[in-house]
Formats: structure tokens, C-alpha cells, sequence
């Protein structure tokens, strides 16, 4: 092969790689733009999606706070509720009030009275009450007998009313035993009882009470008195 040959040869060759690189080049500076493209369109979304998760976090704690911020608001107006019925429902309370001692014509009777120490009234009021005479004071051990169902009274007892109540003994006491009686002396006439009713809110309340009476001389005549008993004396 003569020299001309060989260096067209090489020539040409020379020539194809020179564009086979270029070829190379292209694509490979395509690939690389393709590439940065790539990347920045992923570095964008990523951006997004932050920005995104950071708005829904956001959101979510909006939300969150919003609940919050309901429930305390629920919880308050439960509260407020609770203490506004506390403050204006009526509280039945049962005070000594007077009696009827043994004499020819009466027996030992117990007149307490019922009192709504509340501002607004108390519906469907109902009591049942027994009167005996017990020892003073009462033994340990002591419980007071069953009542009867409490019985309607009136059904309604207005803000600082108050309904005289009533429980006579069964039967006579001997007539040698009515003076210490009377006066306390190691017995007295005791009543006990329950009182229900309902408060303005439609709820049902409770007065459970006992207590004892007796009478004291005095210049201007007997006065009554009375002790509560250490136990039957509670309420809702």
C-alpha cells in the first residue's frame, strides 16, 4: 500500500473519530442537560412537597388548636353550668321546729320545719317522717326505724318558703314518764325522716334528717329546744 493510501486512510479515520467524538459530545451534553433538568425538577418538587407538608402541619396544628380551644370552650360551658345549678338550685333543709308535748288531751307530736334555702323553687316535694321517743343520748349502735314512701306534700316550695311538718307518737306514753320526757331527761321525742323533691334543673334531691325536742321552764313559760342526732342527717 503506497504512502498516499495509508495517509488517506488514516485521514478518513481520523476524520470519523473526530466525529464519532463530536457525536459523543453532543449526546453527552444532552444527557447532562437532560440530567440537570432532571435534577432540578426533582429539587423543585422536593421544594413543593415541604412547602406542602409545611402548610398541612400547619393546618393540622390550626386544627388542632381549634380542637383544643372547643373542648376547653365545651368543658367551660359545662363548668359554667354546673356551678350556675349549684349556685341557683333549691336546697331543701329541715330546722327544729316546734312540738306538742302529752297532756289529757294530746299526745307527744314534732313539728320540724322545711325550708328551701335556694333561689329557684323545689318541684314534686314529697316527705315521710316517724316520731317515738327514744333514749338521749342515742346508743352507738342505735338505727333508726324504716319509714313509709315518702308522701306529696304540696309539689312546690318557693325560694325562702317553708312548710311546718308533722309526726305524732302511735300511742300514749305512761303518764309518770311524760315530765322527764318533757324536760330531756334521759328521753326525748325524737322525729326522723326523708324529704324528696326535684330542683329546677330536673334533678332528684334528697333531705334525710333526725333530731330530738324537749321543753324548758322558764318565767315566761316552757320553751322548746332541740338537739340534731349524730347520724340520719344528710343530703344532695
Amino acid at each position: 500500500m503506497s504512502k498516499d493510501t495509508i495517509g488517506w486512510t488514516q485521514a478518513i479515520i481520523l476524520g470519523v473519530q473526530t466525529v464519532v467524538f463530536i457525536i459523543q459530545t453532543i449526546v453527552f451534553r444532552y444527557q447532562a442537560k437532560m440530567l440537570r433538568r432532571t435534577v432540578d425538577a426533582s429539587t423543585e418538587q422536593s421544594r413543593d412537597m415541604k412547602d406542602y407538608i409545611k402548610q398541612a402541619t400547619r393546618a393540622a396544628d390550626a386544627m388542632e388548636k381549634s380542637a383544643k380551644a372547643a373542648t376547653i370552650a365545651s368543658e367551660n360551658v359545662v363548668v359554667v353550668t354546673e356551678r350556675t345549678a349549684q349556685q341557683s338550685r333549691a336546697y331543701l333543709s329541715v330546722q327544729i321546729g316546734t312540738g306538742v308535748y302529752q297532756d289529757a288531751n294530746c299526745r307527744f307530736e314534732v313539728k320540724p320545719m322545711l325550708v328551701n334555702n335556694g333561689q329557684t323553687p323545689a318541684y314534686k316535694v314529697k316527705y315521710a317522717a316517724r316520731a317515738d321517743i327514744l333514749p338521749f343520748p342515742l346508743p352507738s349502735e342505735f338505727e333508726f326505724p324504716p319509714l313509709e314512701s315518702p308522701r306529696s306534700v304540696f309539689g312546690i316550695l318557693a325560694p325562702h318558703h317553708n312548710f311546718i311538718m308533722n309526726a305524732m307518737l302511735q300511742g300514749r306514753c305512761p303518764d309518770n314518764e311524760v315530765e322527764d320526757i318533757k324536760r330531756g331527761q334521759g328521753k326525748r321525742a325524737y322525729i326522723w325522716g326523708t324529704v324528696t323533691y326535684e330542683d329546677a334543673f330536673g334533678k332528684e334531691r334528697y333531705t334525710n334528717f333526725a333530731h330530738n325536742i324537749f321543753w324548758l321552764q322558764a318565767p315566761q313559760g316552757d320553751i322548746i329546744f332541740g338537739n340534731y342526732a349524730d347520724r340520719h342527717n344528710d343530703a344532695t
